[in-house]
């Protein structure tokens, strides 16, 4: 393990100057990377190509997608096997990340894998550059993903496999991908073995069975050799920066748009509302005499209550028995 380790390519001081070299210039990509997202990028780069599957663990809003959509157009350039990327992330996210992917990325060939009418996709999915997909949908589809093969497996947010006993864990593990890489603000929340699971699904074995690594790092509170210990065995593979030590490549404001979609249920509600609406607006319109403009704004109020969520619809607007989820609530939770 110690012989491993030092053949760890250093991790970028936040202060150095991003090196000019190739490894840097991302071929396609549309923006402007600050200094430590070029720094980043680069460390990433030479991991995986020294075969290291490392954890990007920049706070949030310091770019990891940015950095990743880079890395990924870095890599693509780079030749090897034409083979697609794949993306999970929470449900709540693939809409941003197909939107930063577009911004970022225009002649990237993207294609997210939702929906109930997905199944007609899979069929495309080797022609792709980009595949994004969401973790509950991994576990559903987990047969046609074991079936294909990806160049990078990015998991983000991917505090959703710190469980080893999840589904979402051992669906994520059972891809087929000849590298791999972890994005999370957090990838200690809780307890140790969060970071066992983790890296069990990066590099397994570089922590020994999760039976031994509770044994030796499962109570670390008044242990500071072995915290260290930890510390030393897993830091390399992990870039970490805070705002507070990038600040000065950082704007006065920073002002991110996030998109999302809603699931099924929230969609099928707001198409029935949308059409019920125009229907009864049609009518209101139609009829001889008053104003009905109230009629018509109560309409599109209601629709962008469902948007923000259906409990601000009236009861009777809800279909009996169920009440559909909120894909800007959920957003508003992984943000937070």
């Amino acid at each position: 393990l110690q012989s491993g380790m030092r053949k760890l390519p250093e991790k970028p001081a936040v202060d150095a100057a991003a090196p000019d070299d190739e490894a840097v210039a991302a071929p396609g990509f549309h923006g402007t990377l600050r200094g430590y997202q070029r720094l980043g990028v680069a460390w990433l780069d030479r991991m995986l190509r020294e075969n290291f599957n490392p954890v990007l663990a920049d706070e949030m809003g310091l770019g990891k997608t940015v950095q990743t959509l880079a890395l990924l157009a870095i890599r693509r350039a780079t030749g090897g096997d034409r083979l697609p990327d794949l993306v999970v992330c929470p449900t709540s996210l693939v809409e941003n990340w197909l939107q930063e992917a577009a911004r970022f990325l225009p002649e990237l060939r993207t294609l997210a894998l939702r929906g109930a009418q997905r199944e007609r996709l899979w069929p495309s999915v080797p022609e792709m550059d980009l595949v994004v997909t969401s973790y509950t949908l991994v576990r559903r589809d987990l047969p046609h993903y074991q079936q294909l093969q990806f160049r990078h497996l990015v998991l983000d947010e991917a505090q959703h496999i710190k469980n080893p006993d999840t589904a979402n864990a051992r669906s994520c593990k059972a891809i087929p991908a000849r590298h791999c890489l972890v994005l999370t603000g957090t990838p200690l929340e809780n307890r140790p073995e969060e970071l066992w699971a983790i890296f069990d699904f990066l590099q397994p074995g570089l922590l020994g069975s999760r039976a031994g690594f509770q044994r030796r790092y499962g109570e670390l509170s008044d242990q500071p050799e072995r915290r260290a210990e930890l510390a030393a065995i897993t830091g390399p593979l992990i870039l970490r920066r805070r705002k507070t030590e990038v600040a000065r490549d950082l704007p006065p404001k920073i002002e991110q748009v996030v998109y999302c979609e809603m699931d099924e249920a929230q969609q099928a509600l707001y198409d029935d509302l949308l059409a019920s609406g125009r229907d009864q607006c049609r009518q209101l319109l139609g009829a001889a005499g008053g104003n009905r403009r109230f009629e018509v704004l109560t309409a599109l109020l209601r629709l962008r209550q469902l948007c923000c969520h259906p409990r601000l619809l009236p009861r009777e607007l809800l279909p009996p028995g169920s009440e559909p989820g909120s894909a800007k609530t959920e957003l508003l939770q992984e943000l937070l």
